[in-house]
């Protein structure tokens, strides 16, 4: 059963999504698709890309896609032009839909104003497992990355999953992430829906955004506190940003109720200091080639704030060598690979203990870190304890065959002073084995992002790629005096 089907229970006159200056009911909407569906049928397109901005539109095309069983990859808009064009060769589409021009292909007559459509002719089909209706491409922590093949049921097994969990009768969703980013088409879009709420949709100028980059936390603030929604998703880069506000006096909306944070591991403290400051923040974990949330915290469970919460009702996962293993809703294979398709389970590559029926995230497998006295350690404990501050929005620690850690640092507000920062460090270290203290660091003036690929559209750290593109600053860390010698002489 496609969404459009389980959404024609809802009240049709209740408002299903809006923006600005547009909005559709339900019937609007249950109408827009058909049509819309039917329009790419006619036009006998298997292959779709969709290159755009938040907007009622794409949610119209993605949903027709889905109706008509045509395979959609969309691509974020603030990926860089060689990173549009490695998708774009990969996937091989029929037709690209776009808010931009083209001047390479041919613009065709499409029923939505707002975007346009280009005939792109192919010489050559791409190399799909058989059902693929969703191309998503992985962060790529290394190297190029690699598009995951998903069908619509397994997106909806999702969706169905997190509307249970969450439990919010026809929530307000306020949309802050990209559609583009499978957490949020899933979640924000697809879970609301079919709780038979509202998706708020605001352009990235809206949410303060200029690419990936936020730059007017103001904007994203006056959303926010305009919008009034139920709920929002956000990575750990944005809590911490509402964090710092509500420091400073901002207030939560009255009806917020679910804030859920993921893409990377956000400390216990900082979970911890959210809630103090009224921020129902629910943690959870997840990867696209299991269609995104394979867990989440509720207000129905035991919060424990260092944990990742329960397995969705409709996932099977077990802990094997310390690695989560994930056999149930696995992804039908990568892009042109077809060794890898149809799996029967997901090795995550990730470290997790698991207490009662709570997971709990270690770190990722390939990321540990072993020093040249062969004790292990795992960057991410040591970055949440270093995030938990607020005084750094960004933190890589290395330290991978070497005596001892070093980490380099993006601070919050320029301005922070170097002995603030070094009495902090030294603060952290008394509550870490000598083994895993920081010995030495550096205050970066720029954040790593995906524009430099040193970040992934989720916010993950491209560790490989900032340890290349910092090797000199790392290598001098290295040859000073570290914290320890400093503080004794």
């Amino acid at each position: 059963m496609s969404l459009i089907d389980s959404i024609k229970q809802h009240q049709q006159k209740s408002v299903a999504l809006s923006e600005e200056s547009r909005a559709l009911n339900y019937q609007q909407l249950i109408s827009a698709v058909n049509e819309l569906s039917a329009w790419l049928v006619a036009q006998k397109v298997t292959n779709v890309v969709l290159i755009a901005d938040n907007s009622i539109d794409w949610v119209l095309v993605d949903l027709a896609c889905q109706e008509s069983a045509v395979c959609l990859t969309p691509i974020p808009t603030f990926f860089s032009g060689q990173q549009q064009q490695h998708v774009l060769s990969s996937v091989k589409p029929e037709l690209v839909i776009s808010a931009q021009g083209d001047g390479l292909n041919q613009v065709i007559d499409f029923p939505l104003c707002e975007l346009n459509a280009f005939r792109v002719k192919q010489v050559e089909t791409p190399l799909l497992p058989k059902g693929t209706t969703k191309v998503t491409f992985t962060s790529g922590s290394t190297g190029q990355p690699k598009g995951v093949c998903l069908d619509y049921q397994q997106q909806l097994n999702v969706a169905n999953a997190l509307r249970k969990t969450i439990d919010i009768e026809q929530p307000c969703h306020l949309s802050l992430l990209p559609f583009s980013l499978l957490l949020e088409n899933i979640a924000g879009i697809y879970a609301p829906l079919l709780a038979g709420g509202i998706v708020k949709i605001a352009n990235e100028h809206q949410r303060g955004f200029n690419g990936c980059q936020l730059q007017s936390v103001e904007r994203l603030l006056a959303l926010i506190s305009q919008s009034n929604p139920n709920s929002f998703i956000l990575v750990p880069e944005l809590l911490l940003v509402l964090i710092g506000a509500s420091k400073q006096g901002w207030q939560a909306p009255q009806n917020l109720s679910f804030i859920a944070v993921g893409g990377s591991k956000t400390s216990a403290s900082v979970l911890a200091q959210a809630r103090e400051l009224g921020l129902p923040v629910y943690q959870g974990y997840g990867l696209s080639e299991v269609s995104s949330v394979v867990s989440l915290q509720s207000p129905k469970q035991m919060l424990d704030n260092a944990s990742v919460g329960q397995l969705l009702p409709h996932i099977n996962a077990e802990i094997r060598n310390d690695e989560l293993v994930v056999t149930g809703n696995c992804f039908l294979g990568y892009l042109g690979q077809p060794e890898s398709w149809c799996p029967q389970e997901v090795a995550t590559g990730d470290l997790m203990s698991m207490k009662g029926k709570q997971l709990f995230y270690q770190g990722r497998k390939k990321n540990l870190l072993v020093n040249s006295y062969g004790r292990n350690i795992s960057p991410e404990w040591l970055e949440s304890e270093l995030l938990a501050s607020g005084l750094f929005s960004q933190v890589l620690v290395l330290g991978d065959n070497q005596p001892y850690c070093v980490a380099l640092l993006v601070p919050v507000n320029s301005a922070v002073s170097t002995n603030s920062v070094a009495q902090f460090i030294m603060q952290v270290n008394q509550g870490l084995p000598q083994y895993a203290k920081i010995e030495n660091y550096l205050c970066l003036t720029q954040a790593f992002s995906p524009l430099d690929n040193l970040l992934t559209t989720t916010g993950k750290l491209k560790r490989a790629n900032i340890a290349r593109f910092y090797q000199n600053e790392i290598y001098q860390l290295y040859q000073q005096p570290t914290l320890s010698e400093q503080t004794a002489a």
